[in-house]
């Protein structure tokens, strides 16, 4: 399969591998052979990437490794939805950023040429780093990919990176009217009533209120799959009745509010496709609701969420019993002074 045929690059003296989405299925489709430079290997692509096309191009840089997602602006747009929502789980299975040092997007032709290349790595080491705005831009950029439009981006060399992107027609990129079901929208309007802090007591502090929600793939209508009071992490972490499938959990301890978005990797690539593009719609009516997300999470499942959330838990009441300085074993109390002689 493309993990393995991965591997087997890696350690090889081969320059270049390109992966298609076939059949809803990742394949390698064309292996570039050891040439003497980068130049050559580029040349080489270029009678391959056209401007209607989407690939994802593994390159050796020596000594880097790039990960390269080529989604071309004229490309459909099922197939600009169907690459955006697996790009993130592709490279996570290859190896992350732990691997790959380099992570850019590409829409044209000719930024996959020497010289197109050249300014894109010269753009990515200029790069300063983002502010919030700039942060929150680029998510909506990303968001607009996933529903099928075009991303504008003046430099198109790193999806990622400070491209001067202005913030004029943003309007344009806000997300698109998603269905859902009338039971899941009561249920979003329940939990939005409820006052933070009055959801649970001290002797209840591990228990969450959840909205479970999950896509119908035939109608792609969101629909109520759950809606829990006093449950703990474990109970929706063993729960097996959808944890083949992907879904969105809302979960609320007291003020804390977490938006989970969890997706077997296992799951078809269509499926994969229309909760992606859903995530962040969904993510902004919940807010427009007035439900405050503390942040907004994502995993393989539920179990990687709960190990998450309960290691950070662990942590901050370690801090709490042992605030920073301050060492459990050399707490002592000062013996008073006995009264002084008349």
């Amino acid at each position: 399969d493309a993990l393995t045929q991965f591997h087997a690059f890696v350690s090889s003296e081969d320059r270049a591998l390109l992966l298609q989405i076939v059949d809803e299925s990742v394949q390698v489709s064309q292996t570039i052979h050891s040439t003497e430079t980068l130049d050559q290997t580029l040349n080489q692509l270029s009678s391959t990437i056209d401007d209607k096309s989407a690939y994802y191009l593994i390159l050796k840089t020596s000594p880097r490794l790039a990960f390269v997602a080529y989604i071309a602006d004229h490309a459909p747009t099922r197939t600009k939805m169907v690459y955006a929502a697996t790009t993130p789980q592709l490279l996570h299975d290859l190896g992350g950023k732990e691997l790959f040092s380099i992570n850019v997007f590409m829409s044209q032709p000719d930024e996959l040429t020497p010289q197109g290349w050249r300014d894109a790595m010269a753009s990515l080491n200029q790069d300063a780093p983002l502010t919030s705005e700039e942060r929150h831009l680029k998510e909506l950029q990303v968001g607009q990919l996933a529903n099928g439009g075009q991303v504008h981006n003046p430099s198109n060399s790193n999806l990622y990176g400070s491209t001067g992107t202005s913030g004029a027609g943003l309007s344009s990129h806000a997300p698109k009217n998603i269905p859902v079901q009338p039971e899941a929208v009561d249920a979003l309007d329940n939990f939005a009533s409820k006052k933070p802090g009055q959801s649970h007591d001290e002797t209840n502090a591990d228990k969450y209120d959840a909205v479970v929600l999950g896509i119908d793939l035939s109608t792609e209508l969101i629909y109520l799959r759950a809606c829990l009071t006093d449950v703990t992490l474990d109970d929706l972490a063993n729960d097996k009745s959808n944890a083949d499938s992907p879904q969105y959990t809302l979960l609320q301890n007291n003020s804390t509010v977490y938006f989970a978005y969890t997706c077997p990797p296992e799951t078809l690539i269509r499926s994969k496709m229309i909760y992606a593009s859903n995530k962040h719609g969904l993510v902004t009516m919940i807010k427009d609701k007035g439900i405050d997300i503390t942040r907004v999470l994502e995993a393989d499942n539920l179990a990687e969420i709960r190990d998450d959330l309960n290691s950070e838990m662990t942590q901050a009441r370690a801090m709490a019993d042992n605030p920073p300085g301050i060492s459990s074993s050399r707490l002592r109390f000062a013996k008073p002074r006995g009264p002084g002689r008349r």
